[in-house]
């Protein structure tokens, strides 16, 4: 059968049958494709490398050469985000969510994913003496026999007071810290651990053991924090033998050689890392401090003459501690950290990572995203032609030449405001939503934003859009809230001119007459804006709560924190939860969609990238129309011209009755998708 008779069929049928259609619903699945960066948690340092939980991966860091740490490999995407490491041989553990995964990394370049062990309820892990030791649910200290490294057996466990914040292993003790109070287990026989000592202690945080002593990172206790060293070398009867003050707010300590290496984050401006004396353990005292140039320092190591800093936000960074009394920050490997929102233009996504900063990643190939650049301050970007408007909050409104991706230049700043949270853009202006409220800005020269209006009639704004001569501006105070529909025909004078009522409103996108406002507490509102002077709600999503919505042809993309949906809007009055994704790696965001797939910052999890498919929709607008008769036809009889015409498309979306095959049996399923629309 030819193509131009496949044609006529399907046109003809749809002709007859277009009158007489009932409304079905649409098919829409989707599946992981890609993902780039996380946020890094902990670490660990073994034979020349460095194994960093960088979101749902481990990454592999050659630092033979510690002053340039060089990226080795990485592992397969996990189903959740990588908490803890520990190495043993060449197996490195995780705790992947709660469960433990093994990975063999006797090729670092290609780390295998070998198992995940029952689920266990793994937190805190810890590697002595070629054994495995982890806090596990219950809660308790547990022991693993790796007789068979690529399934570990948990052989024995003992109980615990409270759930530990930290675990540290040396010898036949496994010393672990609870709510107030460190607590001592005897393993040196597996399948029967055995508490020996509990005792109280002020605000315990981390641990660290070496030579019988243990090392207490304590936050905050009538207004400082501590390093105190605890002797156990009897463990009946541990006894603090010495203690010194850190500054700042404590976030990680280990003990190497004749140092401990304490961080603490920006709460104070003597934050950084200390590197303390602890040669005579009776009388630690600090002989070090450098500055981090990192927000959020979770992790601290040490090997030789080498301390690692890791940072939730930024990744790793190396510092040379030879001379303990002046360590030297020497090199970092940067990654993208929680990602918080995301803007698709081009052949790039720009991703908001907050204090993770703003990346550009090149997403030519989706499964493959590759960051091109990098700037310390985040923000939510909207891009026009090559130009990118960036809200950066209290750094308000920054303007970047994008022409070249992997070198962004800033043009101007606008930061005459309080504290900008989104931007449209429109013609020569910037409209700002401000907490002041609108903020109208002449960007006819980037490099010499100036205001020019501003109205601040609705208070404190959160989100906004522009369409033909109305801005449409969401904001809140506690749960009161509306969109303003506010007339800029006049950017000097710009004027409320009707609003309606929507509770906890955060973000708005106006698509043709509709305006779709996301409610932080509910999901979204859809609101009939065909007359700018009387808007009404026309449908509603309740119950989801949401923190993203980008909406696409027909169907909306909603990002919930804790999963991702996406809803038929065909019918506005009434938008039909389609697909509901709550697999990612971390917790959705922020989302974009286009041609095909869906751009999420996922939190913790970074950028996930989404294949999304929708059934009879084989041009990738979104909509399932008359517009794709041909390329369904294309795809049916010819895929790989469908392939090179499409690439960024699915054919499969071309199987509407899901039989797995692309084939004459789809024909009549379309005609009746395609009518009952």
């Amino acid at each position: 059968m030819t193509r131009t008779r496949i044609i006529q069929i399907v046109s003809v049928s749809c002709c007859l049958l277009c009158s007489a259609a009932s409304a079905r619903g649409s098919d829409v699945w989707l599946e992981l494709a890609g993902q780039w960066g996380g946020s890094c948690y902990r670490g660990a340092v073994a034979n020349g490398y460095t194994y960093l939980c960088v979101g749902p991966r481990v990454v592999i860091l050659d630092v033979s050469q510690a002053e340039n740490p060089q990226f080795v490999g990485q592992t397969q995407i996990f189903p959740d985000v990588v908490y803890r490491v520990a190495v043993v041989g060449h197996y490195v553990y995780a705790a992947v969510g709660y469960q433990l995964y093994v990975i063999d990394v006797a090729d670092p370049t290609n780390p295998v994913n070998c198992t995940a062990s029952p689920s266990y309820g793994v937190g805190e892990l810890a590697a002595s003496g070629g054994q495995l030791y982890a806090l596990v649910g219950g809660p308790a200290v547990g022991v693993f026999d790796l007789s068979d490294p690529t399934a570990p057996v948990l052989v024995g466990t003992c109980p615990v007071s409270y759930w530990a914040a930290a675990l540290a292993v040396e010898g036949d003790y496994a010393y672990y810290i609870t709510l107030f109070r460190l607590e001592i287990v005897d393993v040196s026989d597996p399948a029967a651990p055995f508490m020996v000592s509990s005792t109280p202690r002020e605000s315990p945080y981390r641990v660290a053991a070496q030579n019988g002593y243990v090392y207490l990172g304590t936050e905050w206790y009538e207004g400082d924090c501590y390093l105190r060293v605890i002797d156990a070398a009897n463990p009946y009867l541990p006894v603090e033998v010495g203690r010194c003050v850190v500054p700042g707010l404590l976030e990680a300590v280990t003990v190497y050689g004749a140092s401990a290496y304490v961080t603490t984050d920006l709460s104070s401006t003597q934050a950084g890392l200390y590197v303390i004396d602890v040669s005579d353990p009776g009388a630690p005292a600090v002989v070090g401090f450098s500055l981090l140039d990192t927000l959020s320092p979770s992790d601290v190591m040490a090997a030789d003459d080498f301390a690692y800093v890791v940072d939730m936000d930024r990744g790793l960074r190396t510092f040379d501690v030879h001379t303990p009394t002046a360590p030297q920050q020497v090199g970092g490997y940067t990654v993208a950290g929680g990602g918080y929102a995301v803007t698709v233009a081009g052949g790039c996504a720009y991703f908001d990572g907050r204090r993770g900063g703003l990346n550009i990643i090149d997403i030519t190939d989706p499964a493959e995203p590759v960051r091109t650049a990098f700037r310390p301050e985040g923000g939510f970007v909207r891009v026009v032609g090559n130009i990118g408007y960036s809200a950066s909050g209290y750094g308000g409104l920054e303007i970047f030449d994008l022409s070249d991706p992997t070198n962004p230049v800033l043009l101007g700043v606008f930061d005459d405001m309080q504290y900008v949270g989104d931007v449209a853009v429109a013609g020569s202006y910037a409209y700002l939503a401000d907490w002041t409220g609108v903020i109208v800005v002449d960007v006819s020269d980037p490099s010499a934003p100036v205001q020019v209006g501003m109205c601040s009639d609705m208070g404190i704004a959160s989100g906004i859009d522009v369409s033909a001569n109305y801005a449409y501006v969401v904001g809140h105070h506690y749960v009161d809230g509306a969109l303003w529909v506010v007339d800029v025909s006049d950017p000097a004078a710009p004027t409320v001119v009707a609003n309606c009522p929507a509770l906890m409103p955060e973000r708005v996108q106006v698509v043709g007459p509709y305006a779709y406002v996301m409610t932080y507490s509910e999901g979204f509102d859809v609101i009939d804006v065909s007359d700018p002077l009387s808007p009404h709600t026309i449908g509603q999503v309740v119950g989801a709560g949401g923190e993203d919505l980008h909406v696409v042809g027909d169907f909306a993309y909603l990002a919930t924190q804790t999963r991702l949906r996406v809803y038929d809007v065909l019918d506005r009055s009434a938008p039909a939860l389609v697909a509901d994704v709550n697999w990612t790696p971390g917790r959705p965001y922020g989302v974009a969609v286009r041609d095909g797939y869906a751009y999420v910052a996922d939190g913790q999890g970074g950028l996930t990238v989404l294949s999304l498919h929708i059934s009879g929709d084989l041009n990738c607008d979104g909509l399932i129309d008359f517009g794709d008769i041909n390329t369904f036809v294309l795809a049916l009889c010819s895929p790989a011209e469908y392939a090179a015409i499409y690439p960024d498309c699915h054919g499969i979306n071309a199987d509407i009755n899901r039989d797995g095959l692309v084939d004459l049996g789809d024909i009549n399923p379309f005609v009746a998708l395609l009518t009952g629309r």
